[in-house]
């Protein structure tokens, strides 16, 4: 499993070079003597924060941000270690990323409360952002999440990946206060990945039944926190690129559903 990981993550930041980002402004931020690299665009009251899935970087939402920095200010970036950030400390788990994601807004002046939107293994780091700082999340919306129990599966040499059981314990640990709005979408769909292999797709495939528990145990944990659970057809894992309009829309639905709050 970690080796498609892997592969799929190089051939999306290949495929990040070809992402529309001319209107993006990257900057890089300090954390604790970290270089973090950043793109803010947008504006408003409300903030749209990305969380990459495994090892990808911030281009990855190439086809969502531009289109949520119409109606609402928005932040992608790369996590230490991955894209043009720097290497951070370990050990590489939830509460670490979560603080290292939190100085780097503080010090780009991006203020909370904020829609943490995570994919994949970012699904994962984004509940353990609002288990620890509850008071600064408006809202989330996870993309094909990596759910608990395939992460308590995984073992890798790569220090995000074999953090990945202090990870569950964390998000268990502090659970999302209920009232948080949640959306969380499964995807059920085959890849259709840009430059992707034979081979890739037929795993993909090969693994649909493990597919379809890990998006039953989503459903049963989104309805356990009181969330909207939406199951697509349309687009494999890389529901960011194959789907964006789906992502933009479950967005943009928090979004408005906030600003409509008293």
């Amino acid at each position: 499993m970690n080796r498609e990981i892997a592969a799929l993550a190089a051939l999306l930041s290949a495929l990040a070079l070809f992402l529309p980002t001319r209107a993006q402004t990257f900057t890089h931020v300090d954390v604790d003597g970290l270089a973090i690299r950043m793109s803010i665009a947008g504006g408003g009251e409300t903030t749209v924060v990305f969380e990459n899935g495994y090892a990808q970087p911030l281009e990855t939402w190439g086809r969502v941000q531009p289109e949520v920095s119409s109606f609402a200010r928005t932040v992608a970036y790369d996590r230490a270690g991955f894209g043009l950030s720097e290497v951070g400390p370990s050990p590489r788990d939830g509460r670490q990323i979560a603080s290292e994601l939190r100085g780097a807004l503080r010090a780009a002046k991006v203020s909370p409360p904020y829609i943490l939107v995570g994919h994949s293994l970012g699904g994962l780091y984004v509940r353990a952002f609002a288990g620890m700082y509850p008071d600064e999340v408006a809202g989330l919306v996870l993309v094909d999440p990596m759910h608990e129990s395939e992460a308590l599966e995984a073992s890798s040499a790569s220090p995000e990946l074999s953090s990945l059981r202090s990870t569950v314990a964390q998000i268990r640990a502090r659970a999302i206060p209920f009232g948080i709005p949640v959306t969380l979408i499964s995807a059920m769909g085959a890849p259709d990945v840009p430059f992707t292999t034979r081979r890739m797709r037929a795993s993909s495939t090969q693994r649909r039944d493990e597919r379809l528990a890990d998006s039953l145990a989503n459903g049963t944990w989104t309805r356990g926190v009181g969330g909207r659970f939406i199951v697509t057809h349309e687009s494999g894992h890389n529901v960011p690129q194959e789907e964006p309009d789906l992502v933009i829309g479950a967005i943009r639905d928090l979004v408005e559903g906030l600003r409509a709050r008293p």
